[in-house]
């Protein structure tokens, strides 16, 4: 609780701007997965590595990015990215989310002239994105299995 609050915290006093874009999946929406490895949160399977054994559909993907101080995106890493993605899919529907492509965190540094003092200072931002399948699981296809 306190580790909560301390972050929490932390983000109001460095300012931090999120957004979780979401993107309707175009063209064949159900697939077949071989399996894989996931945890759950909130009730929302995560599929770090492969996709659900079983047949599912694509809803959309899902994209967070977040912007703030350099020296709290390094040190919190992506642990936003999932809250933010994980409510999204439950505000859509989505029973699961399968997580594609490499996360990306970026920093950048500039000098800033303080007139108030008369010096410089550097002052970093850091841009942190991750990407997310959305999925819905759906019931086996008995017919299908009852022919093979």
């Amino acid at each position: 609780m306190r580790l909560t609050l301390l972050i929490l915290t932390t983000l109001i006093l460095t300012g931090c701007l999120s957004s979780t874009d979401f993107q309707p999946w175009q063209g064949q929406r159900e697939f077949v997965g071989k399996g894989g490895a996931c945890t759950t949160k909130d009730g929302i399977d995560i599929w770090t590595v492969g996709e659900p054994q079983g047949r599912f559909e694509v809803l959309g993907v899902a994209e967070n990015t977040v912007i703030s101080d350099g020296l709290t995106v390094m040190l919190l890493g992506d642990w936003w990215s999932n809250s933010a993605i994980v409510d999204k899919a439950k505000e859509l529907g989505a029973d699961a989310v399968i997580f594609a492509g490499p996360n990306q965190i970026k920093t950048h540094s500039r000098e800033t002239y303080d007139h108030a003092t008369g010096g410089q200072e550097t002052v970093s931002t850091g841009i942190g994105s991750k990407k997310a399948i959305l999925i819905k699981y759906l019931e086996p296809d008995t017919d299908k299995e009852e022919r093979q």
